[in-house]
């Protein structure tokens, strides 16, 4: 009930959540909030870091690739 007093409360369909796992409720429940408060991307650190290094022309590199997070997340 819960579920679905938040996600129409948020203007998503209870019915998108029904195949999926609990830490992908979370993230969409979390991104559609913080988009409705207008918080944006690019003001977040990892944008304001990698913005930083590309003006100063430095190597950005990934210590761990979002290939590596997703199996991480799917086990």
């Amino acid at each position: 009930q819960n579920l679905q007093h938040i996600s129409q409360e948020m203007g998503i369909s209870p019915s998108l959540f029904s195949t999926q796992p609990l830490w992908q409720i979370a993230m969409v429940l979390q991104a559609t909030q913080a988009q409705k408060l207008g918080l944006r991307a690019e003001y977040g650190i990892d944008y304001q870091l990698l913005q930083a290094a590309k003006q100063q022309h430095k190597p950005v590199i990934e210590l761990e690739g979002a290939e590596k997070q997703i199996a991480m997340l799917l086990q």
